[in-house]
């Protein structure tokens, strides 16, 4: 912490130590250890992995009117859900095409 931190500690009480004090880190102020770089190693997941686009198509007219995403992981086989075809005018089952 330095010199400085280290006075500062000694001489203020523990809540004291929450005010920001410029050059000095607020993290290792307070004495939380790893709170900075804590995740600086672990790789965050990105959103196109297994996430994927998929066409949902009316059974009856075959037309493609809706667009929307699954996950492949969750969800291996093909969607279905019952859906507003304009062009049938009723709702309708549509499916996944790929």
């Amino acid at each position: 912490m330095g010199l400085f931190g280290d006075i500062l500690r000694r001489a203020l009480p523990a809540a004291a130590m929450f005010i920001p004090i410029p050059g000095v880190n607020v993290a290792v102020a307070a004495g939380i250890r790893g709170a900075i770089g804590a995740t600086a190693g672990a790789a965050m997941a990105k959103k196109g992995e297994t996430r994927l686009p998929i066409y949902l198509s009316c059974t009856e007219c075959r037309e493609r009117t809706y667009t929307t995403e699954k996950n492949k992981r969750n969800d291996p086989q093909r969607l279905e859900f019952k859906k507003f075809c304009p062009r049938c005018r009723i709702h309708t089952v549509h499916r996944e095409v790929r």
